[in-house]
């Protein structure tokens, strides 16, 4: 299949999101279904600040407006540790592919783990879609 650029779409899951001493930041629910997912996705995240973060996701098949996010069983971490030191350039940026189970909806949680101090967030995920 020849990926194009079409079926490729980035999304901003965080824009400069302040994530406070042992808090944790959630996108947006992404619904899939009008992106044509196909479960593989890339995030790119840059940490700023002296916080250490961990990022996941979270999914529901519930169409309802009551619909509860929930963690996946089995699932893990999408990206661990992260800080304005490490990643793929040591300055706090870094990029991964992952994929994950069926479901409707989507939402990144990214979590600040030292309790300590804050960390800023700014991420995109990349949808692979059918074209």
């Amino acid at each position: 299949m020849e990926v194009r650029e079409k079926i490729m779409t980035p999304i901003k899951v965080f824009d400069s999101t302040v994530i406070s001493a042992g808090g944790e930041a959630l996108s947006e629910v992404i619904n899939l279904p009008s992106y044509a997912s196909v479960g593989y996705y890339s995030l790119e995240i840059k940490i700023e600040g002296s916080g250490t973060v961990n990022v996941d996701y979270l999914s529901s098949n519930n169409k309802d407006s009551s619909r509860v996010m929930l963690k996946p069983e089995g699932e893990g971490y999408i990206i661990t540790g992260a800080t304005a030191t490490n990643g793929n350039q040591s300055d706090g940026t870094q990029i991964i592919n992952y994929s994950s189970i069926a479901s409707i909806f989507k939402q990144i949680r990214a979590t600040e783990t030292g309790g300590v101090s804050t960390a800023t967030i700014t991420g995109y995920l990349c949808i692979v879609g059918m074209g």
